[in-house]
């Protein structure tokens, strides 16, 4: 009987990496380019908790008392868009620029002056102009959120308790207008 002779070279062999490399070398800048290069984040800054209260009941109630919008362009400045549900038109108040430069400070007074009129509204509707930078949108919602000019404080009865509570806290909660429906 004979033996099946096997030859020594028949059972080695070299694997080709060259495919293997190829389709690496060509998944590696896929999966570059599908990275996420810009992140979005929120900055999560506490507020009372009876501010908050009163924020989550005036998210629920379907037709607030009044609705504020605050309209930015860099050549016209600021302006307040106030309406009533039960009126027709809306009040306006322009807060204009000066020499092309923003008056934050006027800003925060109309801003103090409206929240002492309507205490109960905490939700400003925010409408940049294209031509609007990002670091003056950021400016304005701080400049509106919180009272700068120190012991003035705006004060509003909580429903549930019926205390008065007093905070310096303007309008902590700003949306865009222009881009979500309000």
């Amino acid at each position: 009987m004979r033996i099946a002779k096997t030859r020594l070279s028949d059972s080695t062999f070299e694997i080709n990496l060259a495919p293997f490399l190829d389709i690496v070398v060509s998944v590696v800048p896929l999966l570059l380019l599908s990275v996420v290069f810009v992140e979005i984040k929120m900055i999560e800054t506490p507020i009372p908790q009876v501010v908050q209260e009163a924020i989550e009941k005036d998210q629920k109630n379907p037709t607030p008392e009044v609705t504020l919008q605050l309209k930015v362009d860099k050549e016209k400045g600021f302006t307040f868009i106030i309406t009533y549900p039960d009126k027709k038109e809306s009040e306006l108040i322009n807060i204009p620029t000066s020499h092309g430069e923003f008056d934050f400070a006027e800003l925060n007074r109309k801003s103090s002056g409206l929240k002492s009129k309507h205490p109960k509204i905490f939700k400003l509707g925010l409408l940049p102009e294209e031509n609007v930078p990002l670091k003056i949108i950021i400016k304005v919602m701080d400049t509106v959120r919180r009272q700068t000019d120190g012991g003035r404080k705006i004060a509003f009865v909580e429903p549930d308790s019926g205390q008065k509570v007093e905070t310096d806290l303007l309008f902590p909660n700003v949306t865009f207008s222009n881009v979500v429906e309000e």
